[in-house]
């Protein structure tokens, strides 16, 4: 009876992992960037699973500490019940462009899930798949790709009224997030 219970509780959390959500939000954080097989890594990476699953170490370098976690692919926790990231959102009155590890929440990534945390305290520990260390201060990601088509460049297309736009991820598609260009 205790292995059958033993396997029931492990299958749950595979398939919490599998579907994105991580059943302990309490785990470790990523930590970016990380050494793996002498190679520096920013963010999630699929290189060296067997399944093709993201994951991260969650120390400096996975080479010598062999400690990592598989990479949440949505938003979880905080008080929003795992709502997804509003994009951009205000914090102590400073415009945030990507999820942020200031201030607040234990030093673990969070976005709001408003536009104002501000005004509404709403926020998500962000998804492990979408934290990278290597935004610069101009948080577009050029090139990208919009419905097959690669920009260098921000953008009016898939907008009824103009605004220009860039995306924060290098594949919009994949991952839609986006940001309003300066006119």
């Amino acid at each position: 009876m205790a292995s059958f219970i033993a396997f029931l509780v492990s299958s749950w959390v595979l398939l919490s992992l599998v579907a994105g959500q991580v059943p302990f939000p309490e785990s470790p954080a990523c930590k970016f960037p990380f050494i793996y097989e002498g190679k520096a890594f920013t963010t999630c990476t699929e290189y060296g699973s067997t399944d093709k699953s993201p994951w991260c170490a969650t120390t400096s370098n996975y080479d010598r500490d062999r400690k990592w976690k598989p990479c949440a692919i949505k938003e979880y926790g905080g008080n929003s019940n795992g709502a997804s990231c509003t994009f951009p959102f205000i914090y102590l009155g400073r415009t945030y462009y990507t999820c942020t590890n200031k201030m607040e929440h234990k030093g673990r990534y969070w976005c709001a899930t408003t536009g104002s945390y501000d005004k509404d305290r709403k926020w998500s520990l962000c998804a492990d798949i979408k934290l990278s260390v290597d935004y610069p201060e101009n948080p577009c990601r050029f090139p990208f790709t919009y419905k097959g088509k690669t920009y260098s460049g921000c953008t009016g297309d898939g907008r009824e009224d103009g605004k220009l736009w860039c995306s924060l991820s290098k594949n919009h598609d994949e991952n839609p997030q986006l940001v309003y260009c300066e006119p």
